[in-house]
């Protein structure tokens, strides 16, 4: 677990990163929605929980898109950038970040890759799911499945380096072996995407879930947001925050066992302003 003080620090980058990108949905009229662990924090503690490391947001596909088309122009002359698959070639995530270019931040699954680094908030698209649970299971399964691959290709840790994992990746690198790491980002993102003009009725991640476990929302009430606090600001939420929490947590009000209240991210080093911490042989170039 990380010290007090290294969390505090990040929190801090990030709260500035998340206050950066509420101006511009302002402004673009672009919706979006605390997520996960932010969520939880803002009904619970009116902040980050206190050990959490990281901001999560939600948007619709379509506002997605609409962010990642409008707020290149407004990153210039900022220290900020969008990161996708598309514009960091070293990134293999299927959700964006926006990073702070100024600080460094490597995480020990990432260390080995090529991706550019920094503190940073995370933003997931909300994509259609199957309204049948087994399409819905198949689909992340797949997902699953063409990330493992896709993260053992771009050297981010993966249990390919256990043996057990090892001959898993020998057979799906038989299926998938002779695609290009692009067309296998590709053929993810295909994948993710593949019920977005079907007539089921849900939203959710479909990447980075826990199986069920996870976020879903009607079509109809998904861009119902409301203005909540969390820290010293009003930020967006779903008005329906309370289902959403009890689905990934259910009895979220109450605290989790002392010893499962850690981080979630394993830093190998981090450096913003003067703070540094851990071991600068991971530091990399911007």
């Amino acid at each position: 677990m990380k010290s007090d003080n290294i969390v505090k620090q990040l929190q801090k980058k990030e709260l500035e990163i998340l206050k950066f990108v509420d101006n511009f949905c302002q402004t673009k009229d672009i919706p979006y929605f605390l997520s996960a662990g932010t969520l939880l924090g803002a009904i619970r503690h009116k902040g980050f929980i206190p050990w959490d490391d990281d901001i999560d947001l939600g948007m619709t596909r379509e506002n997605y898109e609409r962010f990642i088309q409008l707020v290149p122009e407004a990153l210039k002359d900022t220290d900020y950038m969008l990161q996708t698959y598309k514009t960091d070639v070293g990134y293999p995530l299927p959700f964006l970040k926006i990073i702070n270019l100024k600080t460094t931040l490597v995480e020990s699954n990432a260390k080995d890759g090529n991706a550019k680094n920094g503190v940073f908030i995370d933003i997931f698209p909300f994509d259609v799911v199957p309204d049948n649970k087994a399409l819905r299971w198949l689909q992340i399964k797949k997902c699953k499945l063409l990330t493992f691959v896709i993260h053992t290709k771009m050297n981010y840790y993966t249990r390919a380096q256990t043996p057990v994992g090892g001959m898993i990746y020998k057979v799906l690198n038989f299926f998938w072996g002779r695609y290009s790491v692009r067309e296998l980002l590709d053929k993810r993102q295909n994948e993710i995407e593949k019920y977005n003009q079907s007539n089921n009725h849900n939203m959710s991640i479909v990447t980075a879930t826990t199986e069920f476990r996870t976020e879903t929302l009607s079509k109809t009430e998904i861009n119902d947001v409301i203005r909540i606090p969390f820290e010293d600001g009003m930020f967006l939420a779903n008005s329906n925050y309370e289902r959403m929490l009890e689905q990934s947590y259910g009895d979220y009000m109450e605290f989790p066992p002392v010893e499962e209240r850690g981080t979630k991210h394993d830093i190998v080093y981090l450096k913003l302003d003067d703070f540094e911490f851990g071991d600068p042989t991971y530091k990399k170039k911007k």
